[in-house]
């Protein structure tokens, strides 16, 4: 079928659009003369990002070892991480908006609906001001070097396709019009918009939507099951890779052996999924989470130290709500979740 309007998440295709006019590289010095020297990545110097086992310094190591010398270790250099624009491109600017007109392109390509939106991010979250445990993007790089005069070309150009969002993430404002859908789907039978995304939490959005990044692009509609699914599961990974969310540090003990789990270390996606998996209803898939966070943190109320320093007593729930808040995508606008709503609204039990 064909939709209305395909809504677009283009806060990723605008980031690489500037990405995309530069080149990354690191400056790598040792601590004990200065000696600095310029490789493309952290991996061609150390290897594994994690382990540091494998590149150029494995290879100098084994040099120091045939002559009798101790081994250089990771700690004994300093890396910073830099950038530059590519000397080769004329018009950097020109050429970030030339990149981003091929994302378009691809997406009049798919011929989904008749026009489309592009959501682009303005200033300001709200998420800033409420993030308790840790500071909301916390870890986040810096942007690209040219991103704001990319982005603000990519605006003018686009300027009457182009919905700015301010005060909040542009996947709120996709996941508002997505139940807006919804709801009309609900009184007409018929849907209006698609949503195209590459952040995979648009997932707890009642939707047509499709992954853009897809090689061939599949419309899907999660059902109501789907969606809950989707944002209890990130109740229990967090999302700190990205946004510097925390969710549920581990499972324990007790609930590793009740759900078969093995020994986790941490929660990723995989593991959370696995722990909902045989959770049939969606009372169930938020009874889990309680039982989860309520065996991890206990109902006692303990001093926690937030982020900005501030002394608060919080029990499991208020770990959980610290999470759940900040995941949870909006459905109407202004809107300010609390997970004792959907807990109510199940008939469940969290006191």
């Amino acid at each position: 079928m064909t939709y209305e309007l395909v809504l677009l998440d283009a806060d990723t295709p605008v980031f690489k659009a500037a990405k995309s006019v530069q080149q990354d590289y690191i400056i790598v010095t040792r601590k004990s003369d200065g000696a600095t020297k310029r490789y493309k990545n952290k991996t061609e110097f150390w290897g594994h990002h994690k382990k540091k086992e494998g590149g150029e310094l494995a290879k100098n190591n084994l040099i120091r070892i045939s002559k009798g010398l101790e081994p250089n270790k990771p700690e004994d250099y300093e890396v910073e991480e830099c950038a530059e624009l590519v000397p080769e491109i004329e018009d950097h600017v020109a050429a970030g908006v030339e990149q981003f007109d091929r994302f378009v392109g691809k997406i009049k390509g798919l011929n989904l609906a008749e026009d489309y939106r592009l959501g682009i991010g303005g200033g300001g979250n709200f998420r800033y001001e409420i993030a308790k445990q840790l500071p909301y993007k916390g870890a986040r790089k810096d942007k690209p070097l040219l991103f704001l005069e990319i982005k603000e070309a990519i605006i003018k150009k686009y300027r009457s396709k182009v919905v700015v969002v301010d005060n909040e993430e542009v996947d709120d404002w996709c996941s508002i019009k997505g139940y807006e859908n919804y709801k009309h789907f609900l009184k007409t039978g018929k849907w209006k918009y698609v949503l195209g995304f590459l952040d995979k939490d648009i997932k707890q959005v009642i939707s047509p939507q499709f992954n853009f990044d897809d090689q061939f692009p599949e419309v899907i509609i999660p059902t109501p099951f789907d969606a809950a699914k989707c944002f209890a599961s990130q109740c229990l990974s967090g999302d700190l890779t990205t946004d510097n969310i925390l969710g549920l540090p581990n499972f324990t003990k007790e609930i590793q052996e009740k759900y078969g789990l093995g020994g986790t270390r941490g929660i990723g996606k995989a593991t959370a999924l696995k722990y909902l998996e045989s959770a049939t209803t969606i009372k169930e898939l938020f009874e889990r989470v309680i039982e989860a966070y309520k065996s991890y943190y206990g109902t006692e109320k303990q001093e926690l130290i937030s982020h900005d320093g501030k002394a608060l007593m919080w029990d499991y729930l208020d770990y959980l709500q610290d999470s759940a808040q900040l995941l949870y995508l909006r459905r109407e606008e202004g809107e300010m979740y609390h997970i004792c709503t959907t807990l109510d609204k199940l008939g469940i039990e969290y006191e």
